[in-house]
């Protein structure tokens, strides 16, 4: 099938024009086609190709796309693919070779002078093809070492493949800024997430998730973060379950970085977020069987950011009115399996608070945590908010784990 997909979309190429509205498309998809049969050096190729076709059929590098109407959305979403293909190869496990970094490096290098990045340079240097950057930065490479022993020619390849990934990478980074700036791409936001990932700072990895893709959601309204989230219309770039699967690998990808920070605020927001979509029955941005399998990883991550807090010893009473009033708000949608989890997670916390006497129900102390705080948020206003004194009987009083 691929085999013969390839053979069409040449034989469009062959007969189009440049600049023809269809040609670039042609491109791009043999440059998909190239990425599934493992050829990296005809991705790059044909993506370029892609590239130079859609800029001839007159697309225009806006400064920023509007979001409803998405206009010539096409080329930032050109430009993140460049990038996020030199990503997931570098992920990728393949002991790539110096020349392969090299070719690399020369196309991001190339489409950093893209038309959506708005240099002002005086003349095109996109224009000139990674072949010819990556051939003539080779003949420069060849005449440094020429005169090199075995040894220290040996030291130099090693130590330029370094530099050659950290380049990638920079490249990679500056590219998935620029979608950013172009048009709110979620997916960019989750590539930078992973090369900060990948780099170990994780705190960057949070920020890029919590405090900057999901930041106007998370602090109006929190019952689901993923509105916030804008798919790409155009017809050529869109497949009827694309958002659901972004949206899947971001949610794990999200709890894994959570995890690794332990960050149980971030936890809690996106498990309001899941309980929401679940008693909702909203299948806009996860499929059923995917909600499940990131609900339950949610859960159990909580748990283990939890117990990894009292073990270190951290002040943890700052969470309990949190996590109780999710509790509640799972309560009242009747989602037992959360419900389960966050009294787990209570009765675990229960013995470090201050308060707690040996024998007595956790969620009494949590509860009355969580009137305190509620006093302190209204004890400005000229009538204090009633609150009852006693909490009503969980329906779910089996602290099990998920």
């Amino acid at each position: 099938m691929l085999e013969e997909s390839q053979k069409l979309f040449t034989r469009c190429v062959s007969l189009l024009p440049d600049g023809h509205t269809d040609r670039w498309r042609c491109h791009y998809f043999l440059a998909k086609i190239a990425n599934k049969c493992g050829n990296p050096v005809e991705v790059m190729k044909q993506h370029y190709e892609a590239a130079c076709q859609l800029q001839a059929s007159g697309v225009q590098y806006q400064m920023r796309i509007n979001i409803k109407k998405q206009e010539h959305v096409e080329a930032v979403e050109l430009h993140y693919l460049a990038y996020a293909y030199l990503f997931k190869w570098l992920l990728a496990d393949v002991d790539w070779t110096r020349e392969q970094l090299l070719q690399m490096l020369t196309f991001a290098e190339t489409f950093s002078y893209h038309g959506v990045c708005r240099r002002n340079t005086g003349h095109d240097l996109f224009a000139v093809a990674p072949e010819i950057r990556s051939c003539v930065a080779e003949l420069i490479y060849r005449t440094h070492i020429a005169h090199m022993d075995g040894v220290a020619r040996c030291m130099e390849k090693m130590l330029e493949r370094i530099q050659l990934i950290d380049s990638i990478l920079a490249f990679c980074n500056e590219g998935f800024e620029v979608c950013i700036k172009r048009f709110p791409h979620f997916k960019s936001y989750y590539r930078l997430s992973q090369i900060a990932f990948y780099r170990g700072d994780f705190s960057t990895a949070s920020a890029l998730f919590f405090n900057r893709l999901f930041a106007k959601k998370r602090n109006n309204n929190p019952d689901n973060i993923f509105e916030s989230l804008v798919a790409v219309t155009q017809r050529d770039l869109h497949r009827g379950d694309c958002l659901q699967y972004h949206v899947c690998r971001i949610a794990i990808f999200a709890i894994q970085v959570a995890v690794k920070t332990v960050d149980c605020a971030s936890l809690i927001l996106l498990l309001h977020t899941f309980c929401t979509l679940n008693f909702c029955g909203n299948t806009d941005y996860l499929l059923p069987e995917d909600l499940k399998k990131v609900y339950n990883f949610a859960c159990l991550s909580l748990i283990r950011c939890v117990n990894e807090k009292i073990l270190c010893c951290e002040d943890i009473t700052y969470l309990v009115p949190v996590l109780y009033d999710l509790y509640q708000y799972a309560e009242r949608n009747n989602e037992k399996t959360l419900c389960l989890c966050l009294r787990k997670c209570l009765s675990m916390m229960a013995p470090y608070l201050d308060g707690f006497v040996t024998g007595s129900d956790p969620m009494d102390v949590a509860y009355q945590l969580y009137v305190q705080s509620k006093q302190k948020v209204t004890k400005r206003r000229s009538k204090p908010m009633t609150i009852p004194v006693v909490p009503k009987t969980p329906r779910y009083d089996t602290p099990s784990v998920v």
